[in-house]
C-alpha cells in the first residue's frame, strides 16, 4: 500500500467521527429519470427523500428524458416548487446526466436513480468529506441493496478498497448512481456526456480510479432498489449493449490485471449476445458475436458453442 493509500485510509475512517456541515449548504442531486406512469411512485420516493435531508440542503434537479414521459408526472413535476426540471426528448442516462450536471451551479453534486432514495444524512456525510479536504475529487460511500421490503449491505468490504481502487474494482464496481458526490468543478458534463449507453457507472469508476482522487466512507447512505418495473438490466438492450460498453472500458489505459478482468468480461458479454440473437433466430448475428467471443485463450471456452450455430434450422 502507498504512503497515500494509508493516509487516505486513516482519513475515511475518522470522517466519521468529526462535524458534520453547518445545514446551511446547498448541494445539487441530479435525477435521471423517464417520468413514466410506471416510475411514479419511485420517483416520489426519490424526491422525499431528498426533502428530508438533515444538515444540508438538496437541490433536485429532474431531468425528464425520452418518450415515455406521463402526462400525470409531468403536471407531478411541473407543480414542484423545490426542484428545478428539465425536459428533452432525447433519451438516454449519459445524455440526461449531461444535460443535469450543466445545470449545476453548487460547489458539489451527487445523483439519485428515480427509483432508489438516500437516508437522510446522505448529503451532510457526503459533503461533509468534501468540505473538510479540496484534495478530495469524489466521496463514494457504503449503502443497502435490495427488492423492497429487504436489503443487504452493498459492500461489505469497502474499508479496503482505499488501498488500491482500480484493484478493487477486478471484486466489484464500487461507483453507483446514488452512492457518490462529486465535486462540481472536477467533474464536467463532457465527461458523462461520454459514458457508454450501459455500464456507464461501471466506466466512470475506472476513469475515477485512474483520474481522480477519491474517499471511500463506510457509512451506508441510500438504498438502492432491484427489480423495480421498467428496468433495463437483464432486458434485450441491454444484453446487446454490454459488448460496446466494455470496449469503451478496455478503450481506458487500464493496469494489465484490470485489463484482463475486463477483457474477460467482454468475451463473456459476446458469448451472451450470441446466445440472445440464436434464441431469437438470428442466426447471422449470432454468429458475428460468437466469432468474436473466441479471440484469445480465454475465448477458446465458448469454441463448443458452435454446434449450437451449426445445428439445423428448426421451425
Amino acid at each position: 500500500m502507498t504512503e497515500w493509500a494509508f493516509r487516505r485510509a486513516a482519513w475515511a475512517r475518522a470522517m466519521l467521527e468529526r462535524p458534520a456541515m453547518t445545514g446551511s449548504e446547498a448541494i445539487s442531486v441530479i435525477v435521471p429519470t423517464t417520468a413514466s406512469a410506471q416510475r411514479a411512485e419511485t420517483l416520489r420516493r426519490a424526491l422525499a427523500s431528498l426533502r428530508a435531508q438533515e444538515g444540508a440542503r438538496a437541490i433536485p434537479i429532474v431531468v425528464a428524458n425520452g418518450p415515455r414521459r406521463d402526462a400525470a408526472v409531468m403536471a407531478y413535476l411541473r407543480s414542484a416548487r423545490d426542484l428545478r426540471l428539465v425536459e428533452q426528448d432525447e433519451p438516454g442516462a449519459p445524455k440526461a446526466l449531461a444535460t443535469g450536471r450543466r445545470a449545476v451551479d453548487t460547489a458539489f453534486f451527487g445523483v439519485l436513480d428515480d427509483d432508489d432514495e438516500y437516508t437522510s444524512d446522505a448529503l451532510a456525510v457526503r459533503g461533509g468529506a468534501l468540505a473538510r479536504d479540496s484534495n478530495v475529487d469524489v466521496v463514494v460511500t457504503n449503502g443497502f441493496r435490495g427488492p423492497n421490503g429487504t436489503e443487504r449491505l452493498l459492500m461489505p468490504d469497502i474499508d479496503t478498497f482505499q488501498m488500491d481502487p482500480l484493484a478493487a474494482l477486478c471484486e466489484t464496481n464500487w461507483l453507483g448512481s446514488c452512492s457518490a458526490l462529486f465535486r462540481a468543478d472536477r467533474f464536467g458534463a463532457e465527461l458523462f456526456a461520454a459514458m457508454p449507453a450501459y455500464l456507464e457507472w461501471t466506466y466512470l469508476a475506472a476513469r475515477i480510479g485512474l483520474e481522480r482522487r477519491v474517499v471511500f466512507l463506510a457509512k451506508p447512505t441510500f438504498r438502492n432498489y432491484v427489480g423495480t418495473e421498467g428496468s433495463l438490466s437483464g432486458s434485450p438492450e441491454y444484453t446487446r449493449g454490454m459488448p460496446d460498453a466494455l470496449h469503451r472500458i478496455l478503450s481506458l489505459p487500464l493496469p494489465p490485471r484490470l485489463r484482463r478482468h475486463y477483457r474477460n468480461a467482454y468475451l463473456a458479454a459476446l458469448h451472451s449476445a450470441s446466445m440472445l440473437e440464436l434464441s431469437e433466430r438470428n442466426r447471422g448475428s449470432a454468429w458475428l458475436y460468437h466469432l468474436r467471443s473466441l479471440g484469445g485463450l480465454r475465448g477458446l471456452r465458448y469454441l463448443s458453442y458452435t454446434r449450437h450455430l451449426l445445428a439445423p434450422r428448426t421451425t
